[in-house]
Order: C-alpha cells, then structure tokens, then sequence
C-alpha cells in the first residue's frame, strides 16, 4: 500500500531530492545526524529529549542546548563539549541545507512511501535504532 502524502509534503520531497540528498550527499547527513544524536545522548540525555528537540534550543555558540525534560513542558540546560558541539555544527550545517518547514532538530531523512516521512521530526523508535 502506497501513502500518499499532502501536495506541501510531496513538494518539499520533490525539492530535498532535486537538491542532491538522493545521493552520497544524503549519505553524509544521515551520518551527521547520527553522529549528532549519539553526541547529545553521551550528554546525558534521554531519546525522549532528543527527539522533542527543536532547532531554537540550541544556543549560537552550540555550547548550551535546552532540551524540553520528558512529560513536561520545561526546559533543562546541558551543557556539551567541543567534540559533541562539533558534531552538532556538522548537523546543523546539513539541517540548514535541507530546510522543511518543521523545527525539529532532528528529523527523518528517509524517502520510503509507506512508512516514514521525509523531513518530519523523527520517531523515538528512529532514535532508538541510531543509539
């Protein structure tokens, strides 16, 4: 069975895939993003913080992220060091690149119809499966 997606949705999948990330680019940022979430998880946070994880909850100098606590609305402040700060900038770079219209921090980067969407926050199932 073949989802069907939205004309916004099939168009910001049309664009990503025009933009090269079909190809070793795409590659390249799966491996930063996974890189990045093994990083904040190192941090000490949990895959539930990970995944609600917007792009303003990282600070400008990717020292401080405020990452919301598990079932409350709350924030807390990690501090991270240089090696997971520059895995995050690496991440941030592609996730810039990329774009959709979502704030996630982290979002799927798979194109399949049937079971996840592209560019949409990912699932702590996908975050379990990177950690």
């Amino acid at each position: 069975m073949k989802l069907r997606h939205s004309a916004a949705l099939q168009q910001r999948i049309t664009v990503t895939r025009k933009a090269g990330l079909d190809s070793g680019l795409r590659r390249a940022a799966k491996t930063a993003r996974d890189e990045a979430i093994r990083a904040m998880y190192d941090a000490g946070m949990s895959q539930v913080q990970i995944v609600s994880m917007n792009v303003g909850d990282v600070y400008a100098d990717l020292s401080t992220i405020t990452p919301r606590r598990a079932r409350s609305k709350a924030k807390t402040v990690v501090e991270i060091n240089a090696v997971q700060a520059g895995r995050l900038a690496a991440w941030m770079t592609y996730r810039r690149l990329i774009g959709p219209d979502d704030d996630a921090l982290f979002i799927s980067l798979h194109w399949t119809d049937a079971v996840a969407r592209p560019c949409s926050r990912i699932s702590t199932r996908g975050c379990f499966d990177v950690v």
